[in-house]
Order: C-alpha cells, then structure tokens, then sequence
C-alpha cells in the first residue's frame, strides 16, 4: 500500500502469502524443499519525476518447509525420487534498492 498519494515522498507496506521452493543441484542429484510462507516489508518510493521512482525496502521472508525431495538422475537417464515430508521453518531477510518505472501515474 503507497501512502501519500501525489507526494514524491511515499512511503508503503507491502505483504503477501504463497508457496516457496529452493532448489540445489550437485552432479546428478537434485535436491529440493517446499513449503508456504509469508512476506511482510516497508520502503518507500521517492518519484524523481512523473514515472521513475528510486525505491528502496526492507523485507522478510518466513517459510514453513512441509517436504523435502531428493532426485538422483541415473546413467541412460532413467530417475529416481524419494519425498519426505519435514517441520521445519526458515526466515530470509532482503534490501532492495533500485529505479523503478510506474506503467501509470505513479506520484
């Protein structure tokens, strides 16, 4: 949500819930986990004209990893895989800095 409209100062809280997967790969064994989370941040954009904003925002990811799955690849191609299902929960925290270009008016 963008406080302040018309402002070239605004400020905002961002949030969302989905599903989130990570993924590592080493010779021919894949390895993956899967789990929903949530993200919850604040920034602000400040417009240096109609349509470009610097932006900068602070946020966290927080994950509840549900399965692990392990998939070896076998000479001739031929794969295989063994889910589990895990509890365990992860957290990731991320800057962001950047130009942004509103598709609309954007101060």
């Amino acid at each position: 949500y963008l406080f302040r409209p018309g402002q070239p100062f605004r400020p905002y809280l961002v949030g969302g819930v989905g599903g989130f997967s990570m993924g590592s790969r080493q010779d021919n064994l894949d390895f993956e986990v899967n789990g929903p989370g949530i993200t919850l941040g604040t920034g602000f954009a400040y417009f240096v004209s109609e349509r470009f904003a610097l932006d900068f925002a602070l946020r966290g990811d927080f994950i509840n990893w549900e399965e692990a799955t392990a998939t070896l690849t076998l000479p001739g191609g031929a794969q295989t895989e063994v889910a589990t299902p895990i509890e365990e929960e992860g957290s990731a925290a991320k800057v962001f800095f950047g130009l942004n270009w509103w598709f609309g008016k954007g101060s």
